[in-house]
């Protein structure tokens, strides 16, 4: 009977894994248009990763006919206008933390219109966002890790 608990015990323990919750940024968009955020630590908008207007999956979604086509969706990083997006990883509730050698993040706020008018590598080198911030550990928790875009 001693062997069974200390068996049970040793599975609830070790046999169930817990996946905490993480930390995320919430932006808020005070704007007319939605907003793609791009984050980085370099501060520099990056040719990788890529932000694409949607998203597509394949699923193996087929219409009326049988024919494959891919589910599309909006990304994570993409805000509808007066609403509010998580971005990023950043610990979890209890520890957030800025995941940046130096410290700081940096975020990118560009305009749909702008991301359906120009490629990824044109914004990168034309330097088409609308807005830049930064932010360090300390000014994003006197912010409570809320962040407002208003252009």
């Amino acid at each position: 009977m001693k062997y069974w608990f200390l068996g049970l015990f040793c599975f609830l323990e070790l046999g169930c894994v817990y996946d905490p919750p993480t930390a995320t940024l919430e932006v808020f968009n005070y704007s007319d248009s939605a907003i793609y955020v791009a984050e980085n630590c370099e501060c520099n908008l990056t040719a990788l990763p890529i932000l694409r207007l949607f998203e597509t999956r394949d699923d193996g979604a087929t219409d009326v006919k049988g024919q494959a086509f891919p589910e599309i969706y909006s990304p994570n990083y993409r805000i509808n206008p007066y609403q509010i997006g998580n971005i990023g990883y950043f610990g979890t509730p209890k520890n957030r933390e800025v995941q940046c050698e130096n410290g700081v993040i940096c975020l990118f706020f560009i305009k749909e219109i702008t991301m359906r008018n120009y490629s990824w590598d044109e914004i990168v080198e034309k330097k088409l966002y609308n807005k830049k911030l930064s932010f360090n550990k300390e000014q994003l928790d006197s912010l409570d890790w809320k962040i407002k875009y208003e252009p």
